[in-house]
This record gives structure tokens, sequence and C-alpha cells, in this order.
């Protein structure tokens, strides 16, 4: 029921990421199983066949913040077709989602990161001082893995000590890393940078002067951090969660934070009130 329409306005009116798209209708995909042996079309969906679905998840030992997601789902494909299609009956309306317990994101400790870097990592060749510059940018800025294999030359003030980040759904953002890091970063692209290519116009690429990938992010960061923190800590993401976290130990809004981050919902960033609940800033 509008399931092409809703696609495009996930798209182009949420600016939602090709990848949370294809989640989302994953789950619409995974309702719709559920409710064709019910015999019942999307449009006639009721709140009691809502609560069914959840009964029948909950039998299946799916995750409670699984089912969290799947009624989230449900909830903005619903709300849409009330919205923009006249859909007179919300069958989400008054359904509450059951108790999602949320892990407590993995990161490293501030006083730990800022020795590794300052301290331990090598600098001595171009791929170590590129290294080097991965893991400081990841754990300075929070950006993804995804995000910084796209930041080209053009993107960086060095005067401003500022990135442009093209994030999630093309949406665009300024980060900003520290004067701690402001004379490597410039020694690294004045320097470093033209001695690993100087064929492309990313600020870390292959010696090939191919734009890294993800996978190749991940590499440089688990050689780079494993030994000093252990095989699960030394992932990009956990730097990107280091820096959250700190930045809420450090009493920093989460609507700051959230927009650091790149998050599309504040439910999103909430996770990281963990740290310390008081101190935020609505």
């Amino acid at each position: 029921m509008y399931l092409r329409e809703y696609h495009n306005y996930l798209i182009n009116v949420r600016r939602l990421s090709s990848n949370s798209v294809n989640n989302y209708f994953k789950d619409l995909k995974d309702f719709y199983m559920f409710i064709a042996t019910k015999n019942v079309t999307l449009e006639k969906v009721s709140s009691d066949n809502i609560l069914e679905y959840i009964t029948e998840l909950s039998k299946k030992n799916i995750a409670g913040t699984t089912i969290c997601r799947r009624l989230t789902t449900l909830r903005m494909y619903y709300g849409y077709l009330v919205r923009f299609h006249n859909m007179i009956t919300n069958p989400m309306f008054g359904i509450r989602n059951p108790k999602c317990h949320h892990r407590v994101p993995l990161y490293i400790d501030d006083s730990s990161m800022v020795e590794i870097l300052t301290k331990k990592l090598c600098k001595d060749t171009p791929k170590e001082y590129r290294s080097y510059m991965v893991v400081a940018m990841l754990y300075y800025t929070g950006v993804r893995a995804s995000e910084i294999i796209n930041i080209s030359l053009k993107d960086i003030s060095l005067k401003n000590r500022s990135i442009r980040i093209i994030g999630k759904g093309n949406k665009e953002r300024e980060v900003m890393y520290p004067l701690l890091i402001s004379q490597d970063v410039q020694y690294y692209i004045n320097n470093v940078r033209k001695d690993i290519s100087e064929k492309g116009d990313y600020l870390f690429e292959s010696t090939a002067g191919e734009q890294l990938t993800t996978g190749q992010i991940r590499i440089i960061v688990r050689a780079a951090l494993e030994k000093y923190v252990g095989y699960s800590l030394s992932h990009p993401h956990v730097l990107r969660h280091s820096f959250a976290t700190h930045l809420a130990e450090k009493g920093i809004g989460i609507d700051i934070i959230q927009h650091l981050l790149g998050h599309s919902e504040l439910s999103t960033t909430s996770i990281y009130m963990h740290m310390n609940k008081n101190r935020f800033n609505y």
C-alpha cells in the first residue's frame, strides 16, 4: 500500500540513507509475511494484529531491541499513511514498546586514548603517520568510517580546524578537530600525504592513489590499537562511541552531541545519557 511512494518519501524527504531504508523495508516485509498468514492486508491491519505480531516475535525469542525497532518501522509507515494518504485509523495508536534493554556502548577512556595517540603510536613512516591520523581523526571528530573515507582536501579548513562531512542520507554537517592535533593534521596534508599518493584528492588514500574502503579503515584501526586496548575495542565505531561518551562526561548538551554525530533522531543519541544523566541540557 503506497510502498513505492513511501520509499521515495524516506529517500527524498526524510533523506535517510539507502541502508536505513532497506532495513525499514526488511522489517515491513517481515510484518507483511506475518499478516499474510492471517489473510490481512497492510491497509486492513488492526491493533489486535500488531499485538499478535509482538506475541509471535516474543515466542521466537526475538530480542527486545529488535522488536522495538520493528515497531518503530510500523509506527513510521502507518504515520505516513495517516498523514499523506488519508488513512483514517492508525493501528499503531496505543501500542507500546516492550522493555528494550540497550547495551551500553563500548568505549575507551579519554586518558588511555590521549596516551596512545601522544606516546604509543609510531609516526616514523608515511603509512604509520597515516594510521595515526586515521585513529586521531576518528577519535577527535566522532565521524563514521564511511564518512572519513569520503573526506577530500577541499572539505578541510586548516585555519578553522573544521571539516565538512557528508553523512547518511547526504546530510551535511561540520565537525571540528582540536588544537592538540592541528599541527599534525597540517604536517600530514603538506608533507606526509604526498609520500603515500599524489594521485587523488581524498585525505586518506592507498599507495595506488585510490580511496580507502571502510574495510581498510577497520584494518588500520585494529593494527594500531589492538595491542593497547584489545580486540573488542580496536574498532572505528568504538572510537566514535568514545568521542560521544567523553563529550557526555564533560556535560556537553545532548543536542550538540546529536549534531556532531550526525544522528537524525535524538533518541539515537540518548544512549550516551548512561554517563551522566543529570548533566545534559535540553
